[in-house]
């Protein structure tokens, strides 16, 4: 039945599928399932050929929405916004290795403490500034090599105050 409306057409459309909704939902579960190979290469050259179009969405989305995006990290380690809260409470709202207030900033705000966990367990440690939570990850989270450099730290102290050129 040939449509001169565009609308119309739009209108008996939906309300045909919504009348057939499991027919359209077998058929679109058995296409997916007979063309899988040809919608993943689709999808991947799509993908690439978007990649910065997705990319800059997505970096605008993350600056626009930053409380959604604070909530999500906040759920990925598997503790609530009042868990969160309370770490923040009792550290003082500052970091817990260097007991300074976040200075690294998003938008023109201080970024919230970093929540630092183990990697092997999940398990959630503290709250970190951005400074220390990098440090430590690039210590690759051994306290060996923390210690180390604590030493090396000390010792370089020690001789620089026994240098007469200071």
């Amino acid at each position: 039945m040939p449509y001169k409306d565009k609308e119309e057409k739009k209108r008996y459309n939906k309300a045909y599928a919504d009348t057939h909704k499991e027919q359209y939902r077998a058929y679109w579960e058995r296409y997916r399932e007979i063309n899988k190979e040809y919608i993943m290469a689709r999808n991947k050259k799509h993908e690439e050929e978007h990649k910065e179009e997705r990319n800059s969405a997505h970096k605008k989305w993350r600056w626009e929405n930053l409380d959604k995006n604070r909530h999500y990290r906040i759920r990925k380690y598997g503790i609530t916004k009042e868990d969160y809260d309370s770490l923040l409470d009792n550290q003082g709202g500052l970091c817990a290795i260097c007991g300074k207030e976040e200075t690294y900033t998003l938008a023109g705000k201080p970024r919230p403490l970093s929540i630092d966990h183990d990697h092997e367990t999940g398990i959630v440690r503290g709250l970190l500034c951005n400074a220390c939570n990098r440090a430590i990850g690039l210590m690759r989270n051994n306290p060996d090599i923390a210690m180390s450099a604590a030493e090396y730290l000390i010792k370089s102290m020690q001789h620089q105050s026994d240098d007469p050129r200071l």
